[in-house]
């Protein structure tokens, strides 16, 4: 089960002293990892300084935001209520993911994930997985020619793990978890004008898992058609469009299941914020 739940994390990729949580995002008090800065070069001589007008109100070095895309959000910690879970996630001066933290609600250090074999956009290849109680194992992770994820699976487990399929546009339409070489259920992923519309799960005998509601591209809710334990997940964007809450609604009453907590840097190469967010998708596991 432990890692039936880390896959759960880390691809497909996930997770505290919080007492009496209320709904809010702002009820848990975890101390946060510290942010890294992103260092500029002052000026040199040669440089000329732009003159400040009488106009300007605001200093010299606050970062312009151009484009959502040049100023990545990458994400610090997730605080799961239902097993009363913490999961911090750290990285280098590159924003390379370097090590995820469990925590439980008495603040035991229950696992470590060290990401290594990072490639030139960032992604990593390997993830040492270390419980407190038992010996470590490996999460092996593949990605095509462009950067996408192809598979995540425990080494040595090759044949079980999650597999991902794309179109010729390089969407994300299938998500496939495997047990011994064959799918035990699949995600499926519709887009229209290469925006997400429709999301939906099935399993082995053709029963439907979820029936997501989508609206601009997000995943809104997650239905869940028991006949015996009918609910729903809800997701709760900011007006970034980054994921802070997921909620659980059972027999007409929501309670709060994890909120996500993220930082950012200035980063001017785009192409490198893609990548990032790609990471996240990953971790957040909203597929």
């Amino acid at each position: 089960m432990k890692r039936l739940f880390l896959y759960a994390i880390l691809a497909g990729l996930l997770f505290c002293g919080c007492h009496n949580p209320e709904p809010s995002p702002e009820a848990p008090t975890a101390t946060l990892p510290q942010a890294q800065t992103v260092q500029t070069e002052a000026p040199t001589e040669q440089e000329t300084v732009p003159a400040q007008t009488e106009a300007a109100t605001e200093p010299e070095t606050t970062p312009v935001q151009t484009e959502p895309y040049d100023v990545p959000i990458y994400l610090v910690e997730e605080i799961a209520y239902t097993d009363s879970r913490r999961m911090q996630y750290f990285y280098d001066d590159a924003l390379n993911l370097i090590r995820e933290e469990t925590w439980d609600i008495e603040n035991n250090l229950l696992c470590i994930t060290y990401y290594e074999d990072h490639d030139a956009n960032g992604m990593p290849h390997r993830a040492r997985v270390e419980w407190a109680d038992s010996e470590p194992y490996y999460i092996n992770y593949t990605y095509r020619e462009d950067g996408k994820l192809l598979s995540v699976a425990e080494e040595g487990f090759e044949d079980s793990g999650c597999e991902y399929i794309y179109n010729a546009q390089g969407q994300l339409i299938e998500k496939r978890s495997m047990y011994e070489g064959e799918p035990f259920e699949i995600t499926y992923l519709e887009y229209t004008g290469g925006v997400l519309t429709k999301v939906w799960r099935v399993d082995q005998a053709g029963e439907i898992g979820f029936d997501g509601v989508v609206e601009d591209g997000r995943i809104l809710e997650k239905y869940f058609p028991d006949p015996g334990y009918e609910s729903r997940l809800l997701y709760r964007y900011d007006e970034r469009g980054l994921l802070i809450a997921r909620e659980v609604e059972e027999y007409g009453e929501v309670h709060p299941n994890v909120i996500y907590r993220y930082t950012a840097e200035q980063v001017v190469d785009s192409r490198r914020a893609a990548y990032l967010r790609e990471l996240q998708n990953i971790l957040l596991d909203i597929i």
